[in-house]
């Protein structure tokens, strides 16, 4: 669950930067954008 919750905000951050790894974020700042997430920001089981 947690790799489901932080690549979509590292993906946000590194398609903003030119070049893969400019802008990866570390931990920290990963957990900042999670204290801020809305309450439903969640993974979910996809039942298609």
């Amino acid at each position: 669950e947690t790799a489901l919750t932080w690549a979509p905000i590292n993906s946000m951050s590194v398609v903003q930067k030119l070049g893969a790894q400019a802008g990866l974020l570390g931990s920290d700042a990963i957990n900042q954008f999670l204290a801020t997430a809305p309450a439903d920001y969640i993974a979910k089981e996809f039942k298609g």
